[in-house]
């Protein structure tokens, strides 16, 4: 269980990252 919950925080911190790297890109994209 510990470990799965491990995986599942590192994904959402890795998620957190791709959709904060998105909104990055798409705001310096349209300007």
């Amino acid at each position: 269980m510990p470990y799965a919950t491990h995986i599942r925080r590192r994904f959402l911190k890795f998620w957190s990252k791709m959709m904060q790297a998105d909104v990055f890109l798409r705001v310096f994209g349209t300007h």
